[in-house]
């Protein structure tokens, strides 16, 4: 058993998602760092899919009330166990009565806890990712207790090196990407861009691009597409986008390029760069 003693609103229990329900308008609701996520289930030996803890921007303390092993992975961050500095993206044995402290991430946003055996908490429609209006709780809060599982699998914990969350990213022609005159395509692909806001719905991208493609009936979209608003600006969609929408789809991210972008926070620089060999246009 573990308690949750503080916490941040962007705290949640994540896995590895809802996968067949999107044509009912419920999300995906997986891990907004695919590779930190599944990084630090296989650190501490779990199947890859266990449930772990999500938080954006840190500021979350734990009291281990068992004795556990545990890893850290995602934003670059300071963390103590029972105020003595340890290291992300390595597992780490706890006494029970410990105590764990993760600060405010110097760089990066997600941040993923993996417990060995993974976290016990009730499976609805197929996964125990916390979202409003499926599961009882949206997210975690202080003074929440959390059981451990049994979904341990046979890897050996050890160590596990850190993603590259750099500002460039690669991205994928999408299935209105034609649309784009050649102009704009260049204009998007050779200008360093900024983040402006996140979520775990979407990322806002000042593109500024002047266009006059205007909006299209609404069609199904997923995480990792990228839309072109009426005013010029990249939106790109994450973990919990809505099924439809109605702007161009002009480029797509795969699960490593995503998980860089979802690593970049507000302000920071990004450059998307035009991976020609791969057209999703025919799976959308």
């Amino acid at each position: 058993m573990i308690q949750i003693t503080s916490c941040n609103a962007h705290t949640r229990l994540v896995d590895q998602g809802r996968m067949n329900f999107r044509d009912s308008g419920i999300p995906h609701s997986g891990p907004m760092d695919s590779l930190a996520f599944y990084a630090a289930n296989q650190l501490v030996g779990n199947d890859l899919s266990a449930c772990t803890i999500e938080m954006a921007l840190g500021d979350l303390e734990i009291q281990f009330n068992a004795d556990v092993t545990f890893a850290i992975t995602g934003a670059t961050v300071q963390c103590t166990l029972d105020e003595k500095r340890i290291s992300i993206h390595h597992a780490i044995s706890a006494n029970s009565g410990s105590h764990l402290k993760i600060f405010r991430p110097s760089q990066g946003v997600w941040n993923y806890v993996s417990l060995w055996g993974g976290i016990k908490s009730e499976s609805i429609l197929g996964s125990q990712s916390q979202f409003a209006g499926i599961t009882p709780q949206s997210r975690l809060s202080a003074g929440d207790r959390l059981e451990l599982g049994l979904y341990a699998s046979s890897h050996r914990p050890g160590s596990f090196p850190q993603a590259d969350y750099g500002s460039l990213i690669k991205v994928q022609q999408g299935p209105e990407f034609h649309l784009l005159e050649r102009e704009l395509m260049e204009h998007v692909l050779s200008k360093r861009l900024h983040v402006l806001t996140g979520d775990r719905m979407s990322k806002l991208i000042n593109s500024e691009v002047h266009h006059d493609l205007g909006s299209i009936p609404s069609v199904p979209v997923l995480p990792g597409i990228v839309q072109i608003t009426p005013n010029g600006q990249l939106l790109a969609l994450m973990s919990d986008c809505q099924t439809t929408g109605g702007y161009p789809r002009v480029f797509v991210l795969d699960a490593v390029n995503r998980s860089k972008l979802a690593q970049r926070s507000a302000g920071s620089p990004v450059q998307f760069v035009l991976d020609k060999q791969t057209v999703w246009s025919s799976h959308l």
